[in-house]
Formats: C-alpha cells, sequence, structure tokens
C-alpha cells in the first residue's frame, strides 16, 4: 500500500516489512472484516492490495479457572497448569487487575503470550508461565480462559498453580 509492505502480527496491527511507510498506524478488526489505517500527515487517495487466509472465530465452551490473589501469592510471575484440558493454540487470555483496571496477556498462537506482559505456553503439555506487567490488586483473581484443544471437551477440572 502506497509503496509499502505490511503483514498482520496475529494481534489486529499490521506491521512494516518494507518499502514505504507513510503510517503511524494501521490495524485490523477481525471481527468487522477491515482494516484501519492512520497516515503520518496529509491526505492521501490511493489503492493498495492484500492477501488473506480466510478464517472463523473459535467458537465453543470456554473454558475458565482463577488464582486468587492474596498477600502471600502476590507477585509477577506465575505458572499455569493446564495438562488436563490443554488450549488450543491462539485461544489462551490471562486477565488481571491492576491499579483498577483489567489488563490482558494473549496466547498469539504460536506458543508466545503478549500484552500486558509475557509468557510462553507449551501446548503439548498445557503448561505456561507469564509474567504480569504490573503487580495484581490484593484480595483480585487472575483469570485465565481458553478453548480446549479437543473437539468436545465435556467436563473437566482446571488445576492452577501460582507463583510469587
Amino acid at each position: 500500500m502506497d509503496g509499502g509492505t505490511f503483514e498482520d502480527n496475529g494481534t489486529g496491527n499490521l506491521i512494516h516489512k518494507s518499502g514505504t511507510n507513510n503510517y503511524s498506524k494501521l490495524s485490523v478488526d477481525y471481527d468487522l472484516g477491515e482494516v484501519n489505517v492512520w497516515r503520518v500527515s496529509g491526505v492521501l487517495s490511493a489503492s493498495g492490495n492484500a492477501t488473506y487466509q480466510p478464517a472463523v472465530g473459535i467458537t465453543g465452551s470456554a473454558i475458565s479457572g482463577a488464582i486468587p490473589i492474596t498477600n502471600q501469592n502476590r507477585g509477577f510471575n506465575y505458572t499455569l497448569n493446564m495438562a488436563e484440558a490443554k488450549p488450543r493454540p491462539g485461544t489462551l487470555v490471562v486477565s488481571y487487575i491492576a491499579l483498577g483496571k483489567w489488563q490482558d496477556i494473549r496466547d498469539s498462537g504460536n506458543g508466545q503470550m503478549i500484552g500486558s506482559g509475557t509468557g510462553t505456553i507449551l501446548f503439548a503439555t498445557g503448561s505456561a508461565a507469564i509474567t504480569l506487567d504490573a503487580l495484581p490488586d490484593p484480595d483480585s483473581a487472575i483469570v485465565l480462559s481458553y478453548q480446549e484443544s479437543r473437539p468436545d471437551p465435556g467436563f473437566l477440572w482446571v488445576i492452577l498453580g501460582g507463583s510469587g
């Protein structure tokens, strides 16, 4: 577009890869199926080409769990054990409250967790390690939600573990 090449990073942002970049931000709204573009300055009337792989949102029952935050386990680093119901790639969301605001860390589908923290997830074992950007608020919880990798999960228990 406009002499530049951009690539979707899987989290709704188009990242400049080569050529001209006259944009301050390019984003993809997956639900609406639209690309939004913010030009650095001036007015532009141009055309662009896009290639894409059609996809649909993953549907089905979500599995969720929580780690209560106490003074004893409040910290930046936590481990998650989801061996009994392993997450499907791209579906794990870990949310926590810091300074009264919800923060999210998302599985980008390739084993990396990104957002208001970082981490890794091993889909084969169902284990994940996350590092939060901020301390979670006392007396709150770290909440996780995901789709199981098996097509029919049935009723399952999720065992979680936290460490400060």
